[in-house]
């Protein structure tokens, strides 16, 4: 990579970065909508996918609107993310841990995404290019609308789940609260008989005290 030393070059860097992720997520996306089981989780996905192709449209306008041929730049940070998500599959969760699985996944993508469109669509303020602001201030939107309804599915899917695991978590609890009263009950007895051992010789050396006088 050639050295930096404008704020210009690291705008099109970042350009270039968020071009690779939105043309990365319009192959993955089918594949998440495939992999997920709830039923608003996966029109979510599809409803994404539409919305992450106007995107890649709109990062493609900005790019001629600066007059650069548009092309992408790897991303560590988010090829991150889809190793992680690769990684996981590799485990086979059940459907529910799946789809909640999928949902933070989901989330962390578009936590990276907003960081990203906020840091561009700045610099390009800054760098007086206001109609590529503009353009990309859509995609923004759109990633911020998509968290909120993402991280509702989440939730939803979080309380489904919990319902499942109380009545397990409260066998634990219930088990464990009678070991502990076992214990109790066990020290207990134990301080009492060691009390009653601990009598028997004062009484033994009083009687033998009374027989030599």
């Amino acid at each position: 990579m050639p050295e930096m030393t404008r704020p210009r070059e690291l705008f099109m860097h970042e350009l270039r970065d968020i071009y690779y992720v939105e043309q990365q997520l319009v192959k993955m996306l089918p594949k998440l909508a495939g992999e997920a089981t709830d039923a608003e989780l996966k029109r979510g996905f599809q409803q994404h996918l539409r919305q992450t192709e106007r995107h890649v449209k709109n990062v493609e306008a900005a790019f001629k609107e600066l007059d650069v041929r548009p092309s992408g730049e790897r991303c560590p940070g988010f090829d991150g993310l889809r190793e992680e998500h690769d990684e996981f599959m590799k485990e086979k969760p059940s459907k529910p841990v799946r789809d909640l699985f999928l949902t933070g996944a989901a989330s962390r993508t578009e936590h990276y995404e907003i960081a990203a469109y906020t840091g561009l669509v700045a610099t390009a303020r800054a760098l007086g290019e206001k109609k590529v602001a503009t353009l990309l201030e859509k995609n923004l939107a759109d990633e911020k609308e998509t968290l909120r309804k993402v991280d509702t599915i989440g939730r939803r899917l979080g309380r489904e789940g919990a319902k499942d695991e109380r009545p397990a978590a409260a066998a634990r609890r219930t088990a464990s609260s009678s070991r502990t009263r076992g214990s109790s009950s066990a020290r207990s007895a134990g301080s009492r008989a060691s009390g009653r051992s601990g009598s028997a010789p004062a009484s033994s050396s009083r009687r033998r005290s009374t027989a030599r006088r």
